[in-house]
């Protein structure tokens, strides 16, 4: 093989490298921890973090920043009585363009998308873990459950999303630019420590005849 032909060869080469590099910045979708007592109900947010270099980002203008999301949960069927979700953080008063909230035995899924234009979500470019808060998911704890116990909350990966509010560009597992994470309820008295040292007495209650 001649040396210019080579050369052109190794350069073609450097060239799909970079390329393959830069498409495989990953964005996050994490889940993450709560705690509840039997027949209360556990918070449990849903996160974004923008990291810089991946496929949408903050400030890169109209089409290219994140505006939507989507992903459904699973957990034990045994353990949730039920699954709600309220929008938080960077979604808070922002009307959604799109809003489908779903559950089932097992399982609770959220899809949301937001017009650019009238409803921009902002998001803090490289904030260190976990992210922004673009939701909570509230989970009913079954009165069966006993202090000491605790399940994960899955993220289910064929289901995670985030896209620019239009679905012409989008960030997936499948296609590499998306990494998602776990979250985790525990079943414990700390709900109790947790609202009182956050100030948050509306955390817990309690009913008596």
């Amino acid at each position: 093989m001649r040396p210019a032909t080579r050369r052109g060869l190794l350069l073609a080469l450097a060239g799909q490298l970079a390329i393959v590099s830069v498409a495989h910045g990953q964005d996050e979708l994490r889940v993450g921890t709560g705690t509840g007592l039997p027949g209360g109900s556990a918070k449990v947010a849903l996160r974004v973090r923008d990291l810089a270099g991946t496929l949408l980002d903050e400030g890169d203008g109209p089409g290219l920043e994140i505006q939507g999301f989507a992903l459904r949960i699973e957990y034990p069927a045994a353990a949730i009585t039920s699954c709600d979700f309220f929008r938080a953080g960077v979604t808070s008063g922002q009307p959604p363009l799109m809003s489908s909230v779903g559950r089932g035995a097992g399982y609770c899924y959220v899809l949301f998308a937001f017009s650019e234009t009238n409803a921009s979500l902002t998001f803090t470019l490289d904030r260190p873990p976990p992210g922004d808060t673009v939701g909570n998911f509230l989970l009913g704890l079954s009165p069966g459950l006993v202090l000491g116990d605790g399940f994960v909350v899955s993220a289910v990966a064929s289901t995670a999303i985030l896209d620019n509010g239009q679905g012409t560009l989008s960030e997936t597992p499948q296609n590499g630019h998306l990494a998602i994470a776990d979250g985790w309820v525990e079943v414990t008295t700390l709900v109790f420590q947790d609202g009182f040292e956050s100030g948050d007495l509306t955390a817990w209650s309690e009913a008596r005849p």
